[in-house]
């Protein structure tokens, strides 16, 4: 499974779907070169490995390049979809409205 790693993270709070449990992450230190603000990470229950994980990652070129300060990225099986930058992936209420909603089409609402 590809999934960010990290070596540190300060986990905020816990949210249940049926048969997954949710857990929102920030203050994170990563493992390798990518940087990231924040990271819902997702798993079956019963799993200690993630099978799912939406992350606002650090757009290091933001300046230099042009666009949003922060990519929102997807990670499921061995993919990773970007779904574009903007500043608001590094506003943590954005960041997890944006994320619960993308974890909730496809593991279906949080039950907490």
């Amino acid at each position: 499974m590809y999934l960010p790693k990290f070596k540190s993270a300060e986990t905020v709070k816990r949210y249940t779907f049926k048969g997954h449990t949710a857990v929102f992450l920030r203050n994170l230190v990563a493992v390798g070169t990518v940087e990231y603000r924040f990271a819902l990470m997702v798993y079956a229950d019963g799993e200690g490995e993630a099978c799912y994980c939406v992350a606002s990652e650090v757009n290091g070129m933001a300046r230099e390049l042009g666009g949003g300060s922060h990519f929102l990225g997807v990670f499921e099986e061995d993919s990773h979809v970007n779904y574009g930058s903007s500043d608001q992936w590094a506003d943590e209420e954005k960041f997890l409205h944006r994320a619960l909603g993308l974890a909730s089409g496809k593991f279906g609402s949080p039950l907490s």
